[in-house]
């Protein structure tokens, strides 16, 4: 708008003419237009450009089959994880109805204590699997999810009694929920690290894949959602298991620890010192050793 407020007042400085007002609004009404043509334009350019940036970090990030397997068995967890929080209450409901209070007690404790303690020592057992090996992450992954496969089979098994269902779906969010911290611990370690965010906002995407399972459950029969949910969330675990397999097969083999390179390098660089300073003094003897005949031969 103030490029065209400035052509127009040089044209009728350049122009003595008096101009009639119509013409005057005509040619700010076209260089508004122009503006306004440009500027979306450029709008319209820059999100095609980061539309572009977008699209291209995110096809090198899956580019690789590993990270490919990895996503995979994110998505099958995070299916688990929403299948369990959506579809788990209706499913105690009908198989305790006399225990839906304590139920509702006994579930909140279990994931305000035991899923926050596990996701904790996954975190703790992410940093140290870090440093002996990349691919040792994704078979603690497998592990934990091969683990909690059948601690919620028998969490929905039918004749156990209240307790005893309690009991397994604590041990089950212990097991479970230990995955998150070597998972991304292992993402991180699998792409470039200019592309760690990229990754990153492709892993946290696969949230809204997660929502499938609890999607399908709604269309079972109530009669036979427990079932559903018990043989489900069970097949999502050990498919997400065979998946981590999978990607710690892609991970090439742990190489020389970071304390193990520094030590090495250290020790080559003594080395290299020894051997300067050694040649030093030979060259140092040699060239004394010249002086000294040089002296002699002249007496």
């Amino acid at each position: 708008v103030a490029s065209a407020v400035i052509c127009l007042l040089c044209r009728l400085a350049s122009d003595p003419r008096p101009q009639p007002v119509e013409n005057n609004t005509r040619l700010l009404e076209s260089l508004d237009a122009n503006a306004e043509q440009g500027c979306c334009r450029w709008v319209s350019s820059q999100i095609s450009r980061a539309g572009r940036h977008l699209v291209t970090q995110v096809t090198e990030v899956v580019t690789s089959k590993q990270v490919c397997w990895l996503y995979l068995a994110a998505t099958l967890r995070f299916c688990a994880g929403f299948g369990i929080l959506v579809w788990l209450p209706p499913a105690m409901a009908s198989r305790f109805p006399n225990d839906v209070g304590s139920f509702g007690l006994a579930n909140s404790l279990i994931k305000a204590f035991a899923g926050s303690s596990s996701s904790l020592v996954g975190g703790v057992i992410a940093d140290h699997l870090r440093s002996t090996g990349r691919g040792n992450g994704a078979y603690f992954c497998a592990c934990a999810s091969l683990l909690a496969a059948p601690l919620w089979w028998f969490t929905l098994q039918p004749g156990s009694s209240f307790r005893v269902s309690m009991a397994f779906l604590l041990l089950e969010y212990l097991a479970a929920e230990s995955w998150m911290g070597p998972c991304l611990a292992t993402l991180q370690g699998a792409v470039p690290q200019e592309r760690c965010g990229a990754a990153q906002g492709v892993f946290s995407s696969l949230t809204a894949l997660g929502n499938l399972l609890p999607m399908v459950l709604g269309f079972v029969p109530d009669k036979q959602l427990v079932f559903a949910l018990q043989v489900s969330v069970s097949s999502c675990y050990l498919l997400s298991a065979m998946c981590f397999v999978m990607v710690a097969s892609f991970t090439p083999p742990p190489s020389v620890t970071t304390s193990e390179s520094q030590r090495r390098l250290t020790e080559d660089l003594q080395v290299q010192m020894s051997d300067s300073v050694i040649s030093a003094e030979d060259e140092c003897v040699q060239s004394s050793t010249s002086e000294t005949r040089g002296v002699r031969s002249r007496h």
